[in-house]
Parts: structure tokens; sequence; C-alpha cells
């Protein structure tokens, strides 16, 4: 299996100075992974069966498939300058296996102090 961790620079595409590391918002995303997928933008019924009821079901639905001892497996986790000097950050889990093609995982806002806004959750995903 392989499992390769992507990245683009934090704050790379803005003048701001980012505190955050892609460390601080995987650890960030792990401490939240309580949210209900009811109360997150476009998550509404997402996930791998019809039980997941949080950010941590579904994204550990989607992850359980880099356990697969073939094809290409990886995670982005990128960030961007958002409102108030906070951080739109993402962490999209990826799998590529012959037809089997497909990125899923989620948004939301941290500020510099990689305080996390709740509420800002977002479902991402395609495949």
């Amino acid at each position: 299996m392989a499992l390769l961790l992507l990245t683009q620079p934090v704050g790379a595409a803005t003048d701001a100075v980012s505190t955050l590391s892609e460390k601080d918002i995987l650890k960030a995303l792990m401490s939240n992974l309580d949210v209900k997928l009811t109360d997150a933008t476009h998550c509404k019924g997402v996930g791998t069966n019809e039980h997941d009821q949080t950010i941590g079901d579904y994204l550990s639905g989607f992850w359980s498939f880099h356990t697969a001892r073939q094809g290409n497996n990886w995670i982005a986790v990128s960030a961007a300058e958002a409102s108030g000097g906070r951080q739109l950050v993402s962490v999209v889990i990826y799998r590529a296996q012959g037809e089997e093609n497909w990125g899923w995982g989620v948004s939301f806002v941290m500020d510099s102090e990689q305080a996390v806004d709740r509420s800002s959750f977002t479902c991402l995903g395609a495949g």
C-alpha cells in the first residue's frame, strides 16, 4: 500500500504569513471529527454507508480504502486566505485504481490561533 501526503505550501498563494502547518490542519481536523454531518454544508446523506453521522464517520469510511494494497492513495492538505485573517483549509482523501478514481474530504475555516469554526465544515468530493 502506498500512502502519500501531498501538500501545497500553506499560505503560498498570498502575501499573508500563515502560522498553520499541514500538521496543524490535520490535528485540527482530528479534534473536530465529532461534527455532525447534518450540521455541515453539503454533508447530509454522504458517506460510505447509511450509518455515517459525523465528519469522522465520513472520512474514516473513505480513508479505509487506503488499506487496499493496489492503486495509488494520497491525502491533499491545503490552505488559502479567507476573510478576517483566517484560513480556508481543506483535507481531501484520494484513491486511484483502474476505474476507481475519486477524492472525498472536507474544508473548514481556521484562525491564526488554530481555532476551528465548527460551523464552517463543508464536505467535498467527486468520483
